[in-house]
């Protein structure tokens, strides 16, 4: 019987429990800018309590979530009979303080200056200030002036809402072609947004479901040039969002691994005080896989969709086609009151270096008429290759270069 016991024990071996510490401290080190905290609160455990090694690691990777470290370790480590957890991180460069002379993939040219404050005060607070002109082609839009100035405080005094402002006025001269009509005339608008975003968990990650609301009030003041006189006009529109979110996505510096989707609804009415009235909902899925064993070699790919039940100036409501949405078309090549959009990348380290990435993509979409006149026959693609660049002293700064052809008419 002995013997069969033994037998037994070797084909079936009993499961070894996971080591836990009574964590008697936690410590932060090199953490010459960014506040204890700003980390702790990222954390499922506090001092005092007994925790695993999957939850040191998990509070690791939280840390490391928030996109202000290049490195994030954790370490354990006896003093006078007692156990101290140790968090150590390598800080990131926060204030980035640029004059701005661009092209985009467009063939927009932009000029200006930006400051970008991260991690402003230790507690993850963001500060954004541009002046900028901007020079389009191929747009009704031909030059744009714009000043904004952007604050957000996430997490704030250690609860679970983040807020958010903006403030943005913006000069622009418009070229527009709508239907059998054309007219051209400088717009002046003026625009304040503020945002309010709760976790649904009261502690731990800023990680899981959260719910916002959002108000943005913009002032538009049109002034006719030459043309067909009325297609823009002097208004008023206040929109208020509301919106919930899923986002769990880990930040593993030159990738990502995760998911993050969410669902808007916008509405515009007399009743918030605005002189325009409209209904936009919107949805959208991202996901970030590794897909071999690779390192960092990724697929990535979102999918967004929109529909609305109009326009401030009748014109349609969305506009694709372009760097940022479908790679391959010109910009505003696809018009109408909905959209679709798939954007998927396959990408991976190239010559041996993780901040060097090369891309392969497709972009799929349409925009309709109405959400029930959405049909395979107005769906468009594209393909193209790019590469990319890691920028890892910075908070979420990465070049990027892609070269595209989309199929179609």
């Amino acid at each position: 019987m002995r013997i069969a016991a033994i037998a037994l024990l070797c084909l079936f071996p009993l499961p070894v429990a996971a080591e836990s510490y009574l964590i008697a401290d936690i410590e932060f080190r090199d953490n010459d800018t960014t506040r204890s905290s700003t980390m702790l609160q990222e954390l499922t455990f506090s001092a005092g309590q007994t925790v695993s090694d999957e939850e040191i690691e998990a509070g690791r990777q939280a840390i490391m979530n928030l996109g202000l470290f290049k490195r994030v370790s954790a370490d354990l480590e006896r003093r006078d009979g007692e156990t101290v957890l140790i968090y150590s991180v390598n800080e990131k460069r926060y204030l980035l303080v640029l004059p701005r002379l661009s092209r985009s993939g467009d063939g927009d040219w932009s000029w200006g200056a930006r400051l970008r404050w991260d991690n402003l005060a230790g507690r993850n607070r963001r500060l954004d200030i541009g002046v900028r002109r901007k020079d389009l082609k191929d747009s009704d839009i031909e030059q744009e002036d714009q000043v904004s100035v952007e604050y957000l405080l996430p997490r704030i005094w250690g609860s679970p809402y983040d807020l958010g402002f903006e403030i943005r006025s913006e000069d622009i001269e418009i070229d527009e072609e709508r239907d059998e009509f054309e007219g051209r005339y400088n717009q002046q608008l003026d625009s304040l947004r503020v945002e309010v975003s709760r976790w649904l968990r009261e502690t731990g990650p800023s990680s899981g479901w959260r719910l916002l609301g959002q108000m943005r009030y913009e002032d538009y003041v049109n002034d006719f040039l030459s043309g067909d006189n009325g297609l823009f006009f002097d208004t008023r529109v206040v929109t208020l969002t509301l919106g919930t979110e899923y986002h769990d996505v880990q930040d593993l510096l030159y990738s990502r691994t995760g998911q993050h989707f969410g669902y808007l609804l916008e509405l515009a009415s007399d009743g918030l005080g605005s002189e325009s009235s409209f209904v936009r909902h919107s949805a959208f899925y991202r996901g970030y896989r590794h897909v071999t064993a690779r390192p960092h070699t990724s697929l990535n790919y979102q999918v967004r969709y929109g529909t609305s039940s109009g326009s401030v100036f009748g014109d349609p409501s969305y506009s694709i086609g372009g760097n940022s949405t479908m790679r391959g078309f010109e910009r505003e090549a696809l018009e109408g009151e909905s959209y679709f959009i798939a954007n998927i990348e396959f990408i991976t380290p190239l010559f041996g270096h993780k901040t060097f990435r090369g891309a392969l993509f497709t972009d799929i979409g349409g925009a309709f008429d109405d959400s029930a006149s959405s049909d395979a026959s107005a769906i468009e693609a594209g393909v193209g290759v790019g590469i990319r660049y890691k920028l890892r002293s910075f908070v979420r700064t990465d070049l990027r270069l892609d070269i595209a052809y989309g199929f179609g008419d």
